[in-house]
């Protein structure tokens, strides 16, 4: 699934084009599209994305439904697409770029507006040849690990890339137990079975765990702008460029990790687009005291060519390189990084309305010499690993 960027602090900067320093609160508003589409040569349903600005506010766009979204080629095939979900569109059919055609992006918004982009074609193709990891200190002086890799290209002109990630990691639940809390009706229970807590009605008594709740896997996908060119370089590959890095302390490195990096050729324009995007939403431009005005895509409304749009149609080659390592791999015979809890046992004074909400989990005070009897919950986190992650194994990962 493809990475949503988040426009809502950044709609504020663009539309306002102020030389003052920024306050952190909506003074104007303008309702604007707001378009995310890709189009791959991959053979898929392919999806675009619509929804309009929103307020500093408020926590999540609006999706713009009911729109007529169609892809046209330069010999006149048109793709259509469907909504499958509020905002989301997708193909119709399953199709792909291909080389020597151009596609042009057609929008007709729900109130009848109709919006057009640029024709955009395939910018050529590159591979990525070795993807790895390395052991580095970064410009903060931080330890960790950078994911970087090499590519190469057929074309001696320079090239353009942007990047996106998915990442998993496996998840041991450090203090995991076989048996956990459960409640039951106080009727059900019998005259052997310990009870933790009651409220006459409802008794918390323990049972055996019925699903696994030690090993998981938590899946995390890129959120900022990534992005490349050999413009400047003497060769016409990238070597050693960073997508990644992980801080040796982030807790996802702790026992396996892997990560998927995908590989977009872009165009010029929209390696501008993006490469601006960036400028503005670091935070050193975002508090500055020149902001920059609004920023032209490659989309335009047909009726009205003053109107503000935002997004890129991009067409581009993709390539993919998943990598896998484990945290020994880089750090033989060293402490593992900090879990995301310190898994303290505590003393339960709701027992039984905490168990209600799962919010703790059954600790065996028994098992730690700095422990006694009363300490006989953890945090939820500690002893089940679903709160982080998933319990089904990815049909992609090695162990």
């Amino acid at each position: 699934m493809r990475r949503r960027y988040t426009f809502s602090l950044l709609f504020l900067l663009l539309l306002l084009s102020c030389i003052d320093p920024y306050e952190p609160k909506t003074i104007t508003f303008e309702d604007i599209l707001v378009v995310e589409a890709l189009l791959t040569d991959e053979y898929k349903h392919q999806e675009v994305i619509l929804s309009r600005s929103y307020e500093f506010e408020r926590e999540a766009p609006y999706p713009e439904t009911d729109a007529l979204v169609r892809i046209i080629n330069d010999f006149g095939t048109v793709y259509e697409f469907t909504e499958a979900e509020p905002g989301r569109y997708v193909s119709v059919t399953l199709f792909k770029a291909e080389t020597n055609y151009e596609y042009t992006l057609s929008i007709i918004a729900s109130n009848g507006t109709s919006y057009s982009s640029t024709p955009e074609q395939l910018n050529g193709t590159s591979i990525i040849e070795d993807l790895y990891g390395n052991r580095v200190v970064d410009d903060f002086g931080e330890d960790g690990i950078a994911i970087q890799l090499d590519n190469s290209n057929i074309s001696d002109t320079p090239s353009f890339f942007r990047y996106e990630y998915e990442e998993t990691y496996k998840i041991i639940a450090p203090r995991w137990l076989s048996y956990d809390f459960a409640l039951v009706s106080s009727n059900s229970v019998g005259s052997q079975t310990q009870v933790f807590a009651t409220n006459g009605l409802e008794s918390v008594i323990l049972v055996p765990k019925e699903q696994e709740e030690r090993i998981c896997y938590g899946t995390n996908r890129s959120k900022n702008i990534i992005i490349g060119t050999t413009e400047e370089l003497e060769e016409n590959r990238l070597l050693g460029f960073k997508v990644r890095f992980v801080n040796s302390d982030d807790f996802i490195l702790s026992h396996r990790y892997s990560i998927l990096v995908k590989q977009y050729v872009t165009s010029f324009e929209a390696y501008t687009y993006y490469k601006t995007l960036k400028e503005i939403s670091s935070s050193e431009s975002l508090f500055s005291e020149n902001q920059p005005g609004f920023f032209i895509g490659n989309i335009k409304s047909e009726k009205n060519r003053d109107e503000k749009i935002i997004g890129f149609f991009d067409v581009s080659a993709v390539t993919e390189e998943r990598l896998f390592f484990n945290y020994s791999d880089f750090y033989p015979g060293e402490r593992l990084p900090p879990y995301v809890n310190a898994c303290r046992s505590i003393k339960p004074i709701t027992l039984l309305e905490q168990v209600r909400l799962d919010i703790v989990h059954y600790n065996d005070p028994g098992a730690y010499e700095d422990e006694d009897d009363a300490q006989i919950a953890i945090p939820r986190e500690c002893g089940d690993c679903t709160a982080l992650g998933s319990n089904v194994k990815p049909s992609f990962w090695q162990d």
